[in-house]
């Protein structure tokens, strides 16, 4: 099986041996997807996943991909950013929304 041809999109991280872009949701789902791009031969290797029975993105490679520990450590520190950046973006979420009932509850 060949990895896909790489799509367009904007580079979120850039690492030694592939890049992470960004896409838009699969249909039907809300949160965001990342491509792993291959340099050398431009070529779809991985994808980034929000799991949400893990509350965090995962690692999914595409069949057929070798992976060296050097490029597994950057999409781990990827994948560490990544989950953080969500998880605080719903904590700040989550805060307004406590914020606006205790104001609604003293009014």
């Amino acid at each position: 099986m060949r990895p896909q041809q790489e799509p367009q999109h904007e580079v979120v991280y850039a690492g030694s041996q592939c890049h992470c872009v960004r896409v838009p949701p699969a249909p039907g789902r809300t949160t965001e997807r990342f491509l792993l791009v291959s340099h050398v031969r431009k070529e779809v290797i991985g994808e980034l996943q929000w799991h949400p029975k893990w509350d965090r993105f995962a690692f999914v490679p595409h069949p057929g991909t070798a992976w060296a520990s050097s490029t597994l450590s950057e999409v781990g520190l990827w994948l560490r950013t990544l989950t953080r950046r969500a998880l605080d973006a719903r904590m700040r979420t989550t805060g307004l929304l406590v914020l606006l009932l205790e104001l609604l509850r003293g009014s």
